[in-house]
C-alpha cells in the first residue's frame, strides 16, 4: 500500500486484536426515552437460549443501576425518542459490563417490565400526551420463559413447571400461529394447549 506521494507504507505486522471474546454472559437493558430523556426500563438475563449465543428462551426480569445509568448517558447525548435496547456482557473476571451495541428499536421483551412497575408503552403514551410520567423501573425478580421459544426447544412438560410463560392470550390469531409452528416441527399441540388452560401464570 502507498501513500499519496507514492511512498510505499510500512506495517506493524505483530498480532493485534480487532475483536476481543469477553467471558462471562449475555445481558440487556429494554427502555424507552422521550426527547432524550428515559422513562422507564428493565434489565434482563439470559438464562436459557436455543443454542450458544443464540435467541433467548427464558430470562430474568430485574433493576440493574449500573446499565440504567449507561443508557441514561447514552439517551441523552443522542436526546432519543423511543423504544430502544441495549446489548451488554457481563465481564465475569472484571466484574462489569461492556456495552456492544443499541438497537432502536422495540424488542421481544418490551412488555414484560409491566407487571413489575415499569410500563414502557404507557410511560411513553404518557409523554405523547404532554404528561410528565416521570421515570419507572421494575421491582424484584421474574424469570420469565418466553413463549413459543421456550416450549419449541424445552418441551410442554417444562413450560408447565415455568414461573411466568409469557403466551399472548390477548391475540388469538397469534397464539394460533405460535402452535402451528409447533405442531409443523413434531411437537404434541395437545399437550401444550392443556398446559395453557390450565392457566399457567403468564405476563
Amino acid at each position: 500500500m502507498y501513500d499519496s506521494a507514492g511512498n510505499e507504507l510500512a506495517f506493524d505486522e505483530s498480532p493485534s486484536d480487532v475483536v476481543k471474546a469477553v467471558k462471562g454472559h449475555s445481558t440487556m437493558y429494554t427502555m424507552v426515552a422521550w426527547k432524550g430523556e428515559m422513562l422507564a426500563g428493565h434489565y434482563a438475563t439470559r438464562t436459557n437460549t436455543v443454542s450458544e449465543g443464540g435467541p433467548s428462551t427464558c430470562v430474568e426480569i430485574s433493576a440493574n443501576d449500573e446499565c440504567a445509568e449507561y443508557c441514561r448517558r447514552m439517551v441523552a447525548a443522542m436526546g432519543f425518542s423511543g423504544f430502544l435496547s441495549f446489548d451488554f456482557m457481563w465481564d465475569e473476571e472484571r466484574h462489569l459490563h461492556v456495552l456492544l451495541e443499541c438497537n432502536p428499536r422495540p424488542n421481544q421483551i418490551i412488555h414484560l417490565g409491566t407487571a413489575m412497575g415499569a410500563d414502557l408503552c404507557g410511560q411513553l403514551a404518557a409523554a405523547l400526551r404532554g404528561e410528565n410520567p416521570g421515570m419507572r423501573r421494575v421491582a424484584g425478580v421474574t424469570r420469565v420463559a418466553l413463549f413459543p421459544q421456550y416450549w419449541l426447544t424445552e418441551g410442554a412438560e417444562a413450560a408447565a413447571q415455568a414461573e411466568h410463560l409469557d403466551v399472548p392470550f390477548g391475540d388469538p390469531e397469534l397464539l394460533a400461529f405460535m402452535l402451528e409452528v409447533g405442531a409443523k416441527r413434531g411437537l404434541d399441540r395437545d399437550e401444550i394447549e392443556k398446559v395453557l388452560l390450565t392457566a399457567v401464570p403468564a405476563l
